[in-house]
């Protein structure tokens, strides 16, 4: 049986579809194996830090300095030990996938309107 040019050029597109759901899958699962543990153990630090703060009888300076320096540098990468905290983790598979999937498709934003005249760099 001989498969027409549009139903091969479906298959094509349906499998350039998968390959890339593919690859953005497989890029979230990367991000978020580096990325959650370094989050969990910087939320750790700030909650201990947060109870060795409550726990002093009288805050000096330099304790509330180190407290607020602490805060500030997790704060940066969206950690909070606030109450009303409303995310358990930034580096769940949604989040994950939603920075793989950006940094796909924004690498060129970065190299301005050059494109390659090649077919083959195109591709690469």
């Amino acid at each position: 049986m001989i498969m027409s040019a549009a139903l091969k050029s479906c298959f094509v597109l349906i499998g350039f579809i998968l390959a890339y759901m593919s690859y953005l899958i497989l890029g979230a699962l990367v991000f978020s194996a580096i990325e959650r543990p370094v989050e969990e153990n910087l939320k750790s630090e700030l909650n201990s830090l947060k109870a060795e703060l409550l726990n002093l009888s009288c805050i000096n300076a330099t304790a509330f300095e180190s407290f607020l320096e602490r805060v500030l540098k997790a704060n940066k990468y969206g950690v909070s030990i606030l109450e009303n905290a409303s995310l358990r983790t930034n580096w769940d598979l949604a989040s994950s996938l939603f920075f793989a999937n950006t940094m796909v498709t924004t690498v060129g934003e970065f190299y301005g309107n050059k494109v390659s005249r090649s077919w083959m760099l195109r591709v690469v």
